[in-house]
């Protein structure tokens, strides 16, 4: 169900992305990948480089992180996070691909973000953009939940402040399709739109693998080598 609502007044609670910004916001948010997406020469390309299998942007999911071609500069972005060079099968709606990898779990998670949507204050092409992303996952996986929210107040939710208050956490928009069914290989999708702090808007895509046990527990035995 779509959601819309404006609230006033301060103690005004943040957009949460019901649980999706947490891991959205490990790749879209940091510097490390604002800048990395500023070089021309980053840009990850179509090509051999990654073994090709049925995953999202044709990656083969079993891969383990030792096969993984990688930008080693840039990664990693986060913990168990790296920027991908190159995917078999990239699409026009993003320029920049990453994954969340560990030694014995292989690749857990799928990202991808798109170019920044300078001048869209109003946030009018980012929503197109992930409108349109968002209707052609919706013939793959279904019909998605979507959030469009806002709880900033009549200043922040104003149409004009739109991505200004994407930025601030007061806006929310975004899709996601839980417990995908569609798919034996993806367990949940989650769309959104996000910004840079200097509120430039884009959209950021995560795929998270249906062996969600596995990676948990893989992350906790890394964590635990390193008390």
């Amino acid at each position: 169900m779509e959601q819309k609502s404006s609230a006033k007044g301060k103690g005004a609670k943040k957009v949460a992305y019901y649980g999706i910004a947490a891991a959205l916001w490990a790749v879209a948010g940091t510097a490390i990948v604002a800048e990395y997406m500023s070089s021309s020469d980053a840009q990850p390309k179509s090509g051999s480089a990654q073994r090709k299998g049925d995953g999202p942007f044709g990656l083969d999911l079993s891969m383990p992180i030792s096969e993984l071609q990688y930008d080693e500069k840039e990664s990693s972005l986060g913990k168990h996070l790296y920027a991908l060079k190159a995917v078999p099968a990239p699409s026009s709606d993003f320029t920049l691909y990453a994954v969340n990898a560990l030694p014995d779990a292989g690749i857990c998670e799928v990202y991808a973000r798109s170019s920044e949507m300078e001048g869209d204050s109003l946030g009018i092409s980012v929503r197109a953009a992930a409108d349109r992303v968002a209707a052609a996952l919706t013939t793959k996986y279904g019909k998605p939940n979507k959030i469009d929210k806002c709880v900033g107040g009549d200043i922040f939710c104003a149409p004009e402040n739109w991505s200004m208050s994407v930025m601030n956490g007061e806006r929310g928009y975004a899709y996601e399709w839980q417990k995908v069914e569609k798919s034996t290989s993806i367990r949940s999708v989650a769309l959104a739109v996000a910004t840079t702090n200097l509120a430039v808007p884009f959209v950021v895509l995560r795929y998270e693998v249906n062996d969600k046990a596995k990676c948990e527990a893989a992350s906790k035995a890394d964590d635990a080598k390193n008390l």
